[in-house]
């Protein structure tokens, strides 16, 4: 049997030697938390009190908001510690990982809490313990009906009489914002002013500030022997303050509440052209879309000599069906301004839910017309607002990365503050709102360039694209998808 050799850094060993109910990390990113997490749950597995019949049985929930953000930080690295078959079994069908070795037993149900009817499958469960991946995301009214759910497995009657086991949860996250529930409880302070009784219950744990002024990695920072020497300076390039200060220096946020989302990120004078930019008739055209009730895409021409991304055009609209835009607004403008370039649609993710009236999914519908289109790695507000800005801040050779054609008004008219955090903090969910965008007009396409953004950062290749759709729009087909690069 394969063997883990695993030394926890200073603030996790002092985590794991707790046996609080509920305990959580705060730190940044690149420190180890999510490792610690794994290794957590195995040494709990392997601690479990025996069952009647000798097998240390016990159930962990692995949560976090979406699945897409599970399946590209915590199961990909739970994988990369446990792959699959040396430690335990992973079942796709249902992202269950089972883990079974010598008389360990330890089903592990990685699940994401984004709709009401996930958060009712969870609340069911009969669970051991619960990992709460990035912990800020979730209001603590959840965290803590999640809590009612452990200790339910293994029921008594599979114990020996008298027996007893450690039950919980632990969770870690990057620093939440100052005055939120979560900096509350890592605070140790009152949920609600004057109630005392209203203090969650939990040990927390603080990382150290992993870099000096000038972004050096220091000798205490955690984790420091498997990353780069120059890794977080390299993160931080093109960053703005306060990223700098939440995901590296681990720093509490100021909340954004009310405050233009790209803010001094974004100059009109250097980023918006003052004449129509010039189209290139043979590179792709990558489109960015976000769909809902309200829905945007804008197009984007990625330079093949000069490392740019030009945004052309852009469609906005309401209530109206994806067939009727592709067919009234998007073919007509492809026919007359890019009649020979290919096409490639990269847009929301949740596309691919099903419309309730058919139950085929925007993307179905795209691939139908005759479009290359495939959903974003995620659409993790955090992420999102983070490509576009790496692009506004950056000046490759003096001159601006992302450039914006004059008639894309309603994308600049966002950019120039229509799209901004929300004023409320709370939602109706109580999960913190304060550093989401509001989802309006000129969101969505905001939200559109994000994507585009998005796709262009991910290692993208003139020709790799170029191969997807060597012909006009109008051939019922592409190149297949196995020319597909980047997402």
């Amino acid at each position: 049997m394969p063997s883990i050799n695993y030394t926890p850094p200073p603030t996790i060993r002092d985590f794991m030697r707790s046996d609080a109910r509920a305990r959580f990390i705060r730190g940044p990113v690149g420190s180890g938390k999510t490792t610690g997490m794994i290794m957590e749950i195995l040494r709990r597995a392997i601690q479990q009190t025996p069952c009647i019949d000798g097998i240390r049985r016990s159930r962990w929930l692995v949560t976090r908001l979406t699945m897409p953000q599970l399946k590209d930080t915590v199961l990909k690295s739970w994988l990369q510690w446990l792959p699959d078959g040396e430690f335990g079994k992973f079942r796709v069908s249902d992202n269950t990982y089972i883990l079974n070795f010598n008389d360990v037993e330890c089903e592990v149900l990685f699940r994401p809490l984004e709709s009401p009817a996930d958060v009712s499958r969870v609340l069911s469960l009969e669970l051991t313990g619960a990992w709460i991946a990035e912990c800020r995301d979730l209001p603590l009214e959840l965290v803590e009906a999640i809590m009612g759910r452990l200790g339910r497995y293994p029921s008594r009657h599979q114990l020996r009489p008298g027996d007893t086991y450690w039950y919980g949860m632990i969770g870690e996250t990057n620093p939440p914002v100052e005055g939120t529930d979560w900096w509350k409880v890592f605070e140790h302070k009152p949920l609600e002013e004057g109630n005392m009784n209203s203090v969650f219950a939990c040990d927390t744990f603080v990382q150290p500030c992993p870099v000096d002024d000038e972004l050096n990695i220091l000798p205490e920072a955690e984790n420091a022997e498997n990353l780069p020497p120059t890794y977080y300076q390299d993160l931080c390039k093109g960053k703005t303050d306060e990223f700098i200060r939440v995901y590296v220096r681990n720093e509490y946020g100021r909340s954004k509440a009310g405050l233009p989302v790209y803010g001094d990120s974004f100059r009109r004078d250097r980023h918006v052209s003052r004449r129509p930019l010039p189209i290139d008739p043979d590179l792709p055209i990558v489109i960015g879309m976000d769909f809902g009730l309200t829905s945007a895409l804008v197009l984007c021409q990625p330079l093949m000599v000069e490392p740019r991304l030009n945004i052309l055009r852009e469609i906005t609209w309401e209530g109206a069906s994806l067939n009727s835009v592709i067919e009234n607004r998007l073919r007509p403008l492809l026919r007359g301004q890019f009649p020979t370039n290919p096409v490639i649609i990269i847009g929301d993710p949740a596309g691919l839910n099903r419309a309730s009236t058919d139950g085929r999914n925007s993307y179905s519908v795209l691939t139908k017309a005759g479009f290359t289109a495939r959903p974003a790695r995620t659409n993790d507000p955090v992420v999102r607002i983070g490509a576009l800005e790496e692009l506004l801040l950056s000046y490759p050779m003096g001159e601006p990365a992302l450039r914006i054609d004059p008639s894309c008004r309603t994308l600049i008219d966002g950019l120039m503050g229509g799209y901004m955090f929300r004023l409320d903090t709370k939602g109706v969910s109580g999960r913190d709102k304060s550093e989401k965008p509001v989802k309006n007009k000129v969101g969505h396409t905001v939200e559109a360039a994000q994507y585009a953004c998005m796709y262009y950062l991910s290692g993208y290749n003139p020709r790799s694209a170029s191969r997807l759709a060597q012909s006009s729009l109008f051939q019922q087909h592409y190149t297949p998808a196995d020319a597909y690069t980047g997402y």
